[in-house]
């Protein structure tokens, strides 16, 4: 099996269908990974030790910046051991298959243990590139993680290996629509529905249909079509996300005429759409800001794509306003806590920030670009 490089993301920039319809790897896309990839002792004290992380990325475009940190983690935290104490108790496939379930509760007992990735957009094509980016990469580099991950889930209470036959990876499906299960009518499915489907034939091997939605797990990638991180708001039940680990967000940063955006959503220009960013870059960047309190986790992170036209340093205090903004109204603590909401720009006191922002990567390619990493003050 070939060592791990880059993902595989040439569909993105040859497929006839994303041609124009999705944004390809660019300068921003390749410092994205180059920062992640100095964050390494940093995503590793972050993560070690918690048993259920989410991992989303916003506006995921090719996918490529998911699946490079995904491909991180594998050394970080090695996501092919989980699961061996589960398989010791359950010859089913209960601990390595998943299904998503949406707009419903869903029942049933679901291995929500581990890592969990997300990729959120407003549109359809890049979702599509960002699956054919996840399963393209995991099934090249990872995919005797995963064949290892089907035995150890095969194995018997007394700890005999039961037969397997050796899985096509062209019948395993490794991403997962949550919002619009296939072959399921109501839109929910229990884990135990899907462990019945498990079989034996007449050697005494073990089969299942993994297919469709049906879903190796931790190598899972659930694809979610809508507006930045209210994609999260229609899942309901099992799937249900209160708050995310890690955040990743490439945004439309590029100033433009108001105009211009308006103009491209209007005609749904997906391509312009994707770096067209109004007035000094900031429409899309500052809405999602807003609702970045409400999703991050206090122990996780967030990493932000910027460049200089987009007033780094009022970004900043925007960031530490709304984080202010939203304790304000959870704690109820408003004055009494001496964090006032519209405190005026010249006095504004760092003293009381609650987010740690730093700046991991930058590089001048054209434009001045950067990557952020946004933290409450309490991590490590």
């Amino acid at each position: 099996m070939d060592a791990y490089t880059t993902p595989e993301y040439f569909h993105c920039v040859l497929d006839s269908p994303f041609q124009g319809n999705v944004y390809e790897p660019e300068a921003d896309t390749f410092l994205f990974l180059d920062a992640l990839d100095q964050q390494r002792s940093y995503l590793s004290r972050l993560l070690s030790g918690k048993e259920d992380c989410r991992i989303v990325e916003v506006g995921c475009g090719s996918g490529v910046v998911i699946t490079h940190l995904f491909a991180l983690l594998q050394d970080i935290d090695s996501l092919n051991t989980f699961g061996v104490e589960d398989s010791r108790h359950d010859e089913k496939w209960s601990s390595s298959v998943v299904v998503h379930c949406c707009r419903k509760e869903c029942s049933g007992r679901t291995p929500l243990h581990g890592k969990r990735f997300y990729a959120i957009d407003v549109n359809p094509l890049a979702l599509q590139a960002t699956a054919l980016t996840w399963q393209k990469t995991i099934k090249k580099y990872f995919w005797g993680e995963i064949e290892k991950l089907l035995v150890q889930n095969h194995t018997s209470q007394d700890g005999s290996s039961v037969g397997v036959p050796p899985p096509d990876p062209n019948a395993v499906d490794l991403c997962a629509y949550p919002s619009k299960l296939e072959g399921v009518e109501d839109g929910s499915l229990s884990i135990e529905a899907v462990a019945e489907e498990t079989h034996t034939d007449n050697e005494g091997r073990i089969e299942t249909p993994l297919r469709k939605f049906q879903t190796l797990w931790p190598f899972t990638l659930s694809l979610l079509r809508g507006d930045l991180l209210h994609a999260f708001d229609d899942l309901q039940g099992l799937c249900r996300v209160d708050s995310c680990d890690v955040i990743l967000f490439n945004p439309p940063y590029v100033p433009t005429s108001t105009e211009e955006l308006e103009q491209a959503l209007t005609r749904k220009d997906l391509i312009t759409s994707a770096w067209c960013g109004g007035e000094r870059g900031r429409v899309v960047l500052d809405r999602f800001i807003e609702m970045l309190p409400r999703y991050l986790s206090r122990s996780g992170c967030c990493y932000i794509v910027l460049i200089k036209e987009n007033d780094i340093p009022d970004v900043y205090r925007k960031i530490q306003l709304e984080f202010r903004r939203y304790f304000n109204s959870e704690t109820k603590m408003g004055e009494a806590s001496g964090i006032l909401d519209d405190q005026p720009e010249e006095d504004y006191d760092h003293e009381m920030d609650l987010m740690q922002v730093v700046c991991c990567a930058e590089r001048y390619t054209g434009e001045y670009l950067s990557i952020h990493r946004i933290s409450y003050k309490e991590n490590p």
